[in-house]
């Protein structure tokens, strides 16, 4: 079967349970992906921009995600939401595969305001098959790799999805924009109205059911963006920051290294080659 034909598969696997437009809205955007090897004493801490995988293979490892402790155990598959602050470490040898990414129902990542680690046991047989699929280091196996991973939460991810797509339809007119204009050239005053509430009343709403301001929100849907265009085209800077509708490249790249702390140009570097 062909590469396409098999990602299209495991897609269909994952969201055969739900409804028409459940299947055409749900986009599913994988970042990095890989197998690693991390010596004793390695740390990680940071706040996480995308949801991220991680399949201990081997060795054992402790993550704190918004300061409440995960224990990471051989034989579990781990899934981080976005938007939390996280901290990882291993005092021994940690064997894992990982992967970042975004699963978006619209505009909306399904894992927005999830506070939660999710946890499940995986299959030690499939570690090599799961191996040999990043190898062929393709978008595509990478992706077909995820929704496999993902069908083992699909009951846990059926009651989400259900529970953000009400929230989309509540602010639709917001993720619309988000959609189809240049967000931060609209006033979140503006689309306040659009939705028939004033402006205070909706940032305080908005931020109660996602964690954050309409304004970060767009910035972040931005930073997404922008990742996307460093990691998978080689298009320059100033195009990018014009694409993203920022007043300047100077205007994109201080806000992408204050977001995300680095700049573009060292993102796209580290990010270099990461698919053949």
């Amino acid at each position: 079967m062909k590469t396409a034909d098999n990602e299209k598969v495991k897609k269909i696997s994952f969201i055969s349970g739900y409804s028409q437009e459940t299947r055409n809205m749900l986009n599913l955007k994988v970042l990095t992906s890989g197998h690693v090897i991390l010596e004793p004493g390695y740390r990680h801490q940071g706040f996480l921009s995308l949801n991220r995988m991680q399949i201990i293979i081997q060795g054992e490892g402790t993550a704190y995600i918004n300061g409440k402790k995960q224990d990471l155990k051989a034989g579990n598959v781990y899934i981080f939401p976005l938007l939390n602050n996280v901290e990882l470490y291993n005092e021994g040898v940690l064997e894992k595969i990982y992967g970042q990414f975004n699963l978006n129902y619209f505009s909306l990542d399904i894992f927005n305001n999830e506070k939660d680690v999710l946890v499940k046991k995986f299959d030690p047989l499939m570690i090599e098959r799961y191996k040999s699929i990043l190898k062929k280091g393709s978008l595509f196996h990478a992706k077909s790799l995820m929704y496999e991973i993902l069908d083992l939460f699909s009951d846990t991810l059926d009651k989400i999805i259900r529970q953000k797509s009400s929230l989309y339809h509540r602010f639709r007119e917001f993720f619309k924009i988000c959609e189809e204009q240049n967000p931060l050239h609209v006033p979140v005053s503006r689309i306040a109205r659009m939705m028939n509430m004033n402006e205070a009343y909706f940032t305080r709403i908005f931020k109660k059911k996602f964690s954050q301001t309409p304004k970060n929100y767009m910035i972040l849907q931005k930073m997404n963006k922008a990742k996307e265009f460093l990691v998978f085209s080689d298009i320059s800077m100033r195009d990018i920051s014009e694409q993203l509708g920022f007043t300047d490249q100077f205007h994109f790249c201080k806000t992408f290294k204050k977001n995300e702390n680095i700049s573009p140009s060292r993102f796209r570097d580290k990010m270099k080659n990461m698919y053949a």
